[in-house]
């Protein structure tokens, strides 16, 4: 079993909690709307909107680990998202004004930008930048030292 080193929150905005439920709501309106039209429709979009959330629930970070050799997106059950750290070529503040990746961005506040050797790089929104890039670093450097040939 892998050792914890560190768990965080996702830091979520009032915009990203604003799209989600303001999406959702849309879609029940529709439902309401149609329903005058047919049960039918009002099926279709009450099915829309749980597909919706679905989606949602399982792409929207619960929390980010990090272990002994990797870093961890847990995401709606049993979704995650994993990069060892044989992988990371550079963690930290985000090197430019926009990055390019897969994020997992919840807020536009104390973003990290992980990026692996290979793949795409994989953008984050710990609740404590600073307290997770120490934690990261200090495992990162931990584990090279450990592993000088990779």
């Amino acid at each position: 079993m892998d050792k914890l080193v560190h768990e965080d929150k996702p830091q979520f905005s009032l915009l990203l909690r604003i799209i989600v439920w303001f999406t959702i709501a849309i879609v029940l309106f529709m439902a309401l709307v149609t329903l005058n039209n047919g049960d039918e429709d009002a099926y279709t979009m009450v099915g829309t909107a749980i597909f919706i959330v679905l989606v949602f629930w399982a792409v929207i970070p619960r929390k980010y680990c990090i272990y002994e050799d990797k870093i961890k997106v847990e995401l709606g059950k049993p979704f995650s998202l994993t990069v060892r750290f044989d992988n990371i070529k550079y963690a930290g503040k985000p090197r430019g004004k926009f990055t390019v990746g897969i994020n997992f961005v919840t807020s536009f506040r104390n973003t990290v930008e992980i990026d692996p050797k290979k793949g795409m790089n994989v953008n984050i929104t710990p609740g404590n930048r600073e307290v997770f890039l120490d934690s990261l670093n200090g495992a990162l450097e931990r584990w090279r030292e450990e592993h000088p040939a990779i």
